[in-house]
């Protein structure tokens, strides 16, 4: 305790630094609140680089008035590699899912065109087994292609983080367009 008594953030870090600190206190300070910041650091000491997560929260004097800024550091180096990894992980496999659904739906897209010029071709009596099987055949195809394009809409699962919003104005805003909709069926 004693090394740090009565120093400030220029005895530990560059000017640069240091500047960018007070700036972080004086906004802490003026919205009279907690702040939240992600801030690198380099320590003066040994030059080792740091993200800290800090929370700077006003404290305030007997007559009511901010008098200081109390800060508090977290190091998150290591939970922001972690996250820049998954980040980077999930962009390859999303390249790698966009690749292998559309290599899949160019090979559904040609045994499409092959099973038509089997039709077109070959006449086909109506009610034979080979009739049937084309048409299940058909039918598998059309299934593959709904459930890889559907595959499509999930893409981009986890490649952005996650982000809180307002239920409230969500359900304001759906509600205002719904409420010009009407069941099917009934006049007005």
């Amino acid at each position: 305790m004693s090394e740090i008594l009565g120093k400030t953030d220029y005895d530990f870090v560059d000017r640069y630094q240091a500047d960018s600190f007070r700036e972080k206190d004086l906004e802490a300070a003026l919205a009279e609140k907690p702040t939240v910041n992600e801030e690198w650091i380099t320590f003066a000491a040994d030059g080792k680089r740091t993200i800290l997560e800090t929370i700077k929260t006003p404290m305030y004097g007997p007559e009511g008035n901010v008098t200081g800024v109390l800060g508090i550091g977290r190091d998150i180096t290591e939970r922001k590699k972690s996250e820049d990894a998954i980040r980077e992980v999930n962009r390859k496999l999303n390249l790698l899912s966009t690749i292998t659904r559309h290599d899949i739906l160019n090979q559904i897209t040609g045994a499409a065109g092959y099973l038509e010029m089997i039709e077109l071709e070959d006449e086909i009596p109506p009610g034979t087994k080979t009739e049937g099987y084309l048409e299940k055949v058909s039918g598998a195809v059309d299934t593959i292609e709904r459930q890889i394009t559907f595959t499509g809409y999930y893409k981009d699962l986890g490649e952005q983080a996650p982000d809180w919003f307002n239920v409230g104005s969500v359900i304001e805003r759906v509600g205002g367009q719904t409420h010009h909709l009407k069941p099917s069926g009934l006049s007005t």
